[in-house]
């Protein structure tokens, strides 16, 4: 602090206030080599280190005040799960099926949402409101959620602040964790998105929990990869609320001929890149359908795109095809099910 660092401070405050009446917590830029005995003398209760934790911060102040157990915790109406703190979080994502998912499930949980459809957006999103937690998707039109992340943790630099910032990605590969931690994430959560795990994730970052084991993506897509549409599995995905699943089914009834089209016309015109975009889409809203047969599909043609194989666009494309073609009658069938 200009003209008078923090132990002057509290050298003062203790001269006004004994120890029983002042608790002190010491912030600090870097860890450096704390003066413990002038510490000790002026009754510093915790020295933490920027960018503060809010768990951190929040375990630093429970301990000046001398409040240890749980259920003095509750007494004091300090929230320990997220449903009660009704967070306030952005979420960055430009897929309208998994916007609307994300979004329920959030608003479940008794958190606030601000939706942003892409990475710039997020980032000015950002610059004027503060936030507890962003949700970032790896994917967007304008700027991905990795460089809107180094645009975030840039903001932050020399400032006391460091939103969470929770990486959403289809088809996470061995690495990727480490990937969104070097530039500046601090979590991930697999697609499709599954309410224990997001969760979860969002406790261990707000609160300090403990990250809590489950079923990898990998592995639940293994168990139900040779389903046409796993109707058990959608209800898990959205918490066995029928009627979210209705608004799900008719975003997806509005916007997949219009995709299906785009997709078809990339193959066409055998522009890779025109069909990775296209094909990533079609997978997110298929994965969160729990159409596993097509959302595989969806992603070899998107691997392809990426790759540039154009001359296997065509072969691909066909197997698509015929998977929506047996995917359509059961959403259907799914559609009036829920409806009823």
């Amino acid at each position: 602090m200009p003209g008078m660092d923090g132990l002057e401070v509290a050298e003062r405050i203790r001269q006004l206030a004994p120890l029983e009446q002042v608790a002190i917590v010491i912030l600090s830029s870097a860890p450096g080599t704390p003066d413990q005995t002038r510490e000790k003398r002026l009754g510093i209760e915790r020295r933490l280190t920027k960018p503060l934790r809010r768990a951190a911060l929040q375990e630093a102040i429970f301990h000046a005040l001398g409040v240890s157990s749980t259920s003095e915790k509750e007494r004091l109406n300090l929230p320990e799960s997220t449903k009660q703190r009704g967070l306030q979080l952005l979420l960055a994502e430009d897929n309208s099926v998994n916007q609307r998912l994300a979004i329920r499930l959030l608003e479940k949980m008794g958190h606030r949402v601000t939706l942003a459809v892409n990475g710039k957006e997020a980032f000015e999103a950002v610059l004027h409101k503060i936030f507890d937690l962003v949700l970032m998707d790896i994917q967007m039109p304008l700027m991905g959620g990795v460089e809107a992340a180094e645009k975030i943790r840039e903001k932050e630099r020399g400032t006391m602040t460091h939103i969470p910032i929770i990486a959403m990605t289809a088809h996470a590969m061995a690495g990727d964790a480490e990937k969104y931690l070097q530039v500046g994430m601090d979590g991930y959560v697999s697609k499709p998105i599954r309410i224990d795990s997001l969760r979860a994730e969002i406790d261990r970052l707000t609160i300090g929990t403990e990250p809590r084991e489950g079923k990898t993506m990998k592995e639940s897509e293994a168990n139900s990869s040779h389903l046409t549409f796993d109707f058990g599995e959608l209800l898990v995905r959205v918490d066995n609320d029928r009627e979210l699943l209705r608004e799900l089914l008719v975003i997806f009834k509005g916007e997949f001929p219009r995709n299906l089209l785009a997709l078809r016309e990339a193959v066409e015109s055998k522009d890779g890149n025109r069909v990775a975009t296209a094909a990533h889409c079609l997978k997110g809203m298929l994965l969160n359908l729990a159409a596993n047969q097509a959302a595989a599909a969806a992603a070899r043609l998107e691997q392809l795109g990426r790759q540039g194989r154009a001359s296997q666009f065509g072969e691909v494309f066909a197997a698509f095809e015929s998977d929506i073609g047996k995917l359509l009658p059961q959403l259907d069938a799914c559609m009036a099910e829920v409806c009823r």
